[in-house]
């Protein structure tokens, strides 16, 4: 665990047929406690794509935009943001399959309109441009 960040836990039972997110760190800006309570870590987190993932086309993505909202303040211009850095660092071969898995990726979230869907769209543009000149 990194203890100078948030940690979540984020799991699916089939059972339940829906995810559950649990708070792995203690982190007092996250989470009200009254000074003699400790916080339940068996207890998930209340979210509303958790609540909703029954009844609505709720998917992992949506519960990721939830959590980096939920933990940081302000929210980010981009939840999805994307580490460039990482795809220089890679082989060609790798890169040419994580280009295209990240491109997919990126177009279901734009689909999504997001906050940051516009911002989504100039990564699709520029990861498109970066996959065609390697």
């Amino acid at each position: 665990a990194d203890s100078e960040g948030i940690n979540f836990l984020i799991a699916g039972y089939q059972r339940y047929r829906c995810p559950y997110v649990w708070l792995r760190t203690d982190h007092e800006r996250l989470v009200q406690l009254d000074p003699d309570e400790e916080l339940d870590k068996d207890a998930p987190v209340e979210l509303n794509t958790i609540n909703c993932w029954r009844n609505y086309d709720i998917r992992p993505w949506d519960v990721i935009v939830e959590i980096v909202c939920y933990a940081l303040d302000p929210w980010p211009e981009n939840p999805f943001a994307i580490d460039y850095d990482y795809f220089d660092k890679i082989t060609m071969e790798e890169r040419v399959v994580a280009t295209g898995a990240m491109l997919e990726f990126l177009r279901r979230a734009y689909l999504r309109r997001y906050f940051c869907s516009e911002i989504l769209l100039e990564d699709i543009k520029r990861v498109s441009a970066e996959l065609s000149v390697s």
